[in-house]
Formats: C-alpha cells, structure tokens, sequence
C-alpha cells in the first residue's frame, strides 16, 4: 500500500514537537498498601483536569459483549500488589512519540504500581525519531528499517523495527530525561537474534567506567537476553563485543526496562509513523516476541492510516484486524484485547468518513472474536468533533495530530475509561457494558479540576492581542485555499471564523481574517516572568496556561512547583503568581 500522507505530517509534525518540548508528568502517589481491587479506592482515582463540553464523558467506557473479554486483564489488576500487569499498546505515530501512552503509563502506575517502563528503540539507528521521555545515539556503522518498509532480508518483532550493524566496535546509547526512568528499573531485557554468530554486549550506564558483560548466545529459545544494573540511569550504552571470530554482527529489536519486583504494572507502547494494519502482518517474530513477553492486555490502537488516503477495501480491512486479534491469541490465548479506532480526523479540508466505519468494524470484530473495544472516535466527540478540538487548542493544524494539550487529554480520557469499567467489573464481573445502554448518570464537579474555569481559559482569537482583524472582499478566481495561502492561515481557520460549510465562495463576499501582527521593534518591557533572587522565577499565570505547560516550558516537573508553592492540587487561575527554582 502506498505511504500515507500521515507518514509525513507524523516526521514534520512530531519531530518539531519533539525537539520543540520536554514532557513532564507528575511523580507517582502510589501508596504500597493501597488496595487495587478496593471500588473506593478506584473511584477516587478516577478524575479529569479539564472539561470540554463536546467530549462524551458520560460515554467513557471500554465496552465488550462477554465480560470474559476483560476479565483476565481486570484480574490481574486486582492482584497488582502480587504480580506483575504487563500492558502493550500497539499504535502508529501517536503511539510512537509516546505522548498519550507516557501519560498513561504514568497514571496507570500511579494508581497500581510502577512495574516497568517497557519497551525502548533506538530509533536514531533506524532513521526516526524517539519518544518523548528519552533520545537515541549510536557510534559506528547501523542500519534499520522499519513495519512500514519492505523487509526481507531481516527479522522483525513487537518494536516493528529492527537495526543491525556488523561493526563489532558500534554503540547505542540511550538518555533519558530527568526522573523519567525510575531507579526501580533496574532489570533491562534487550530483545535480539542470538546464537553463535550474534555479538556479545558490554553494558555501560551514569556514564560510569563499570562495564556488565552480557553473551547473546545463551538459551537461544528465549527472544532477549537480561542483566540487571545497581540502579537505573538517565545515560545507557550498549557496546558491541567480538569475543569469538564466528561472531559477525548483530541485530537489535529493542530494549525494555522494568522492575525486578514481581509487581505494579509495565505499560509498553511501541508505535511506527504511518503504520497500518497491513504493517502489523510484516512483523513475522510477532507472536514468537508476544509469547515471550506474556501481556495480560493488548490494546490495538492504529488502523487510520488505512483509509486516510482513501480508494480502502473495507473487507480487507476487517480482515487484517481479524489476523492480527487471531495471531495475538494464537500467541497468548489468555491475553485480554482492546481494539480502539481514530477520533474524527480531516484531509485536505474534507472530513475523513472512514473514522465512523473503523469505530464500526472494531465493535463488530470485538464481539465476533471475543474482544473488548475502545469507542474513541465517539468519546473524543464523535464526526467534526476535530474542529472542536482545533478551537481548544488541542489539535494541531494538519486536523490530525493532536497538540500536547490534546494527547494530555486523549491520555486521561484512555485512563479513565479503562477505570470506570473496571469499577463496573468490580461491582459485578458479570456486566457486559454497551454504551449505546450504559452511560455515567451522574458526573459530579468534583471529578473536574476545573469544570468552570475552562470557559474563562479557552482561547479566543478575538482576545488574542498578537492577532489583527482584517476584512477581505474575496476576488475573481480566488477560493479558499489561495486566501489561506496569501494570508499564512489554514483552510479550516477561514471556514472557522466565518462559519462556512464549504469551500465555496462568492466574488465580492466579505471575509474576516485573523493574521499575525507585525513584530514591533525591540524594547525594553516587563515579561510575565520576573527573576527573583538567584535561581528564583516568579512567573504570572496567564489565560490558557497549565500547570503542565508551565512546567514543561521550565524542564522541571508538576511536583516540583506544588511544593514550592504550597499547593495541594494543579489547580491554577490566571493572574496567579507562582513560584520556579531554577
């Protein structure tokens, strides 16, 4: 199948976004002895920062027809205290940037346990880029290749890439961001085609001269071999070792991190840009990697890239996501499944109609082979709910992609679905839910941090003081497009703010515009943030601002800036003056 157009906005888009911010979710609360399989306990913990009137809240249920389904994975959540949750999240690029999946994985360890970051790629060596939480270097000569290319000559497994080098004297090496990667991870499990000819390891980590020396010919029917290291580490390097003349190279399908504890929960997310369906189906050690990793749940999260481009067989489609579910239960017949689709996306203006026949096609096959599903395109809103999205400033401008905003609240909207079934499978294991039946009767405000607020806090272009409002009186031979292009707006921006339907437009029709002002010359003014004492920021919140933003823009974390100030909670209101020590 030819490449989608979303390949390209996920290397534009997500790489700027990439470079451009430094994520930092709030340090984890779990209480060792709090009880998983306690109702009160979960329903204190199930809770939104923000409230957007077009998402379906009430409707924010993983949904199944045979609550035998789930119930392995609702299981094993209960028992997190005593064993370990494995979780693999299998998606494109949203998924590979990590975003939506780290804030999961975060909450989800918060609430259960911390058992494991997951998996790892070095996707500098493959020619893309990292998630958000850590980079990737090498030495020496790599290649790779990834789902979404033509392989034939290499292995490939969960990851859905692969690097290979045959430099004996070639390094990868991971960074992770400050307090991402829990000193807790110490067991590391680098998943690679062993035998003979496979180099063997030197394990390098905190930039220490200690070297662990790991062989990769050991038990060969195992898909990954293991160390683990006195503490986990923001700097980890692998280096290659020709330590026998047979060894010629080596071939690497990712790293994983987790506890030694036979506990919490292990969130992976393995993610390609512009992967499909059919993608999934090249990965031929999927299953053989499956088994060796043992999930307690699968959540199968991608599919748009299928029919973003259009001229898809629907048949072939659902065909594809049957062999994927069969080929995960082949695999591990134990092993829960939750299929989720694409909330409401556009191409080139025009609304993509595939996203309603995926949300249909994940509950028709969710049901015929016995799986859970994930109604996101209907909890995010629903068709056209993308320009809801745009105007909260949750989205990005290829009405795709999501901004960070966006994927922070597309991450608590999975946490907390994946709650509130659990707390109806605990109050009855026997429930089968169905949100065309079943929805949340009653949302109480204190379930929002700021239910009220978000009104006052929504952007509004007709504030916006580095707007300028123009009116145009449209041309002979001028359409939307070439307006768009003329005044550096987007297509969606003119209909927006002038409430068009379609791209038709009249000669002599009055436009309104909203256009960049000039930049004025530089003077001397007071920024928002003031400097203090040495080290000391005092920083005024504005409309708009997060406390996640706000400690984004600064590298540290949401933590950090409750305790210096004070505060019990995130809640933040414009004109607030807050406290950041740099």
């Amino acid at each position: 199948m030819q490449r989608s157009n979303l390949l390209k906005y996920s290397i534009i888009g997500m790489v700027t976004l990439l470079l451009s911010l430094t994520f930092s979710f709030s340090s984890p609360h779990f209480i060792e002895d709090s009880n998983p399989a306690d109702s009160l306990y979960i329903s204190g913990k199930i809770h939104y920062d923000r409230y957007y009137p077009f998402i379906k809240y009430k409707n924010n249920f993983v949904e199944w027809t045979n609550v035998q389904s789930v119930s392995h994975f609702y299981e094993a959540l209960k028992n997190s205290n005593h064993k370990k949750v494995r979780v693999l999240h299998i998606g494109d690029s949203h998924v590979q940037a990590d975003i939506f999946t780290g804030y999961i994985r975060e909450h989800m360890q918060d609430i259960f346990g911390a058992g494991g970051r997951g998996f790892i790629f070095p996707y500098a060596a493959a020619g893309t880029h990292s998630a958000y939480d850590y980079r990737s270097y090498y030495t020496g000569a790599w290649s790779g290749i990834r789902n979404i290319q033509n392989n034939e000559m290499h292995d490939m497994g969960l990851t859905g890439a692969t690097v290979w080098t045959s430099d004996p004297n070639a390094t990868l090496r991971f960074t992770f961001q400050y307090e991402t990667l829990r000193p807790s991870f110490r067991k590391v499990k680098i998943w690679c085609k062993k035998g003979i000819q496979s180099f063997d390891m030197k394990i390098k980590y905190n930039l220490l001269d200690d070297e662990i020396f790991v062989k990769t010919n050991s038990d060969s029917s195992c898909s990954y071999v293991s160390c683990i290291i006195p503490a986990a580490s923001e700097n980890f390097e692998i280096s290659m070792f020709a330590s026998d003349s047979l060894q010629t190279g080596f071939e690497c399908y990712g790293v994983e991190f987790e506890t030694d504890e036979n506990k919490g929960v292990e969130y992976s997310s393995v993610g390609i840009n512009g992967a499909g369906f059919n993608h999934l189906l090249h990965e031929n050690l999927f299953e053989q990697q499956l088994r060796d990793y043992q999930p307690d749940l699968v959540i199968v999260d991608m599919g748009a890239n299928d029919y973003y481009l259009g001229g898809l067989d629907w048949n072939d489609f659902e065909n594809n996501l049957v062999r994927i579910v069969d080929n995960i239960k082949e695999a591990c017949p134990e092993t829960s499944i939750i299929l989720s689709c694409s909330q409401d996306i556009y191409r080139r203006g025009m609304n993509v109609i595939g996203t309603q026949n995926h949300a249909q096609i994940i509950k028709k096959v969710s049901g015929d082979r016995n799986c859970a599903y994930y109604n996101y395109f209907k909890v995010a809103g629903g068709q056209y709910s993308m320009y809801q999205w745009r105007k909260y400033g949750l989205a990005n401008r290829d009405f795709v992609h999501l901004s960070a905003a966006g994927y922070y609240v597309k991450g608590s909207l999975i946490v907390n679905g994946i709650l509130n079934s659990y707390l109806r499978y605990l109050g009855s294991n026997n429930t089968n839910i169905d949100t065309e039946k079943d929805m949340i009767s009653n949302l109480p405000d204190s379930i929002f941090s700021l239910k009220d607020s978000i009104l006052v806090e929504t952007y509004s272009i007709e504030n916006d003081t580095s707007k300028l409002k123009l009116y145009y009186k449209v041309k002979s031979g001028e359409s939307v497009s070439s307006i768009a292009k003329k005044y550096n707006v987007t297509v969606f921006d003119i209909k927006d703010w002038n409430d068009l339907n379609s791209n038709y437009l009249k000669i002599g029709q009055l436009l309104v515009l909203y256009v960049n002002k000039p930049k004025p010359a530089p003077v001397n003014k007071k920024a928002a943030t003031t400097k203090t004492a040495p080290g000391i920021i005092k920083y005024k919140v504005k409309y708009g601002d997060t406390m996640w933003g706000i400690a984004t823009k600064y590298g540290v974390t949401m933590t950090q800036i409750r305790t210096w100030n004070n505060m019990k909670n995130n809640n933040i209101v414009p004109g607030k003056i807050l406290i950041i020590k740099k």
